[in-house]
């Protein structure tokens, strides 16, 4: 993983590559758009079955977004094991 202030120093200012804690709104906003093109445009998923309480702002998760070149192009989220819908594991993926 990469911080975002290692990614703003990539030699020769070139677009990032790999995957980045998503702690801004922006690299937030991009791991949603790569997930609701995936779940929802893809497969079909209802909107409001994919976003839940664990993507709030303040929510007990971490998400993560993969760029190539500095486009979005995969993201996840990590939850607690503990938590009481762990149908899915206790992270979520898409690619």
């Amino acid at each position: 993983m990469t911080s975002e202030r290692e990614r703003d120093r990539a030699p020769g200012g070139s677009d990032p590559t790999g995957v980045f804690v998503a702690d801004t709104d922006a690299e937030r906003g991009d791991a949603f758009e790569v997930r609701r093109s995936v779940f929802v445009d893809e497969q079909g998923v209802d909107t409001e079955v994919e976003y839940d309480e664990y993507d709030e702002p303040g929510a007990d998760a971490t998400h993560f977004v993969a760029y190539a070149d500095g486009e979005p192009i995969g993201a996840a989220r990590l939850r607690s094991a503990g938590d009481a819908d762990t149908s899915s594991g206790s992270g979520d993926r898409s690619v």
